[in-house]
């Protein structure tokens, strides 16, 4: 009976660990792709929300929203996320295309703060398109 049950426990196991995995690995993802949503919506203040306390020391939010105006993202897409589990950040890179048909690459540098990912940094530029 215990050579059934090993096996049974051993599969379970396996799972819960890839699905925590998977899920560690899609939160800064999520936040990314929170933030964009409302950077295409044109909410500024959803959008700013992401922002860790220290990015929003750096940039107001008016500054902000003008910069919203000066890159309006109609679309994107994620590319790669990499995570230190070490230090709590993370690295998640794309593609934004912008309402008139432009491309440019985009970086996001996260730092978790307990449960929560938020945008440490971020640059979305036409020289970080890699393609």
């Amino acid at each position: 009976m215990s050579k059934k049950i090993l096996p049974v426990i051993t599969v379970t196991l396996i799972a819960t660990f890839a699905l925590s995995c998977c899920a560690a690995f899609n939160a800064p993802k999520k936040t990314v792709k929170a933030h964009l949503e409302a950077w295409s919506n044109d909410e500024v203040e959803e959008a700013y929300s992401y922002f860790a306390d220290e990015l929003k020391e750096s940039i107001p939010m008016d500054e902000f929203a003008a910069q919203m105006d000066r890159v309006p993202v109609k679309s994107y897409k994620i590319s790669s996320v990499s995570i230190s589990g070490t230090k709590g950040t993370a690295v998640v890179e794309g593609t934004v295309t912008l309402e008139g048909g432009d491309r440019m690459g985009l970086r996001y540098e996260l730092i978790q703060k307990g449960d929560e990912w938020e945008i440490w940094g971020y640059k979305i530029h036409p020289d970080l398109l890699f393609e």
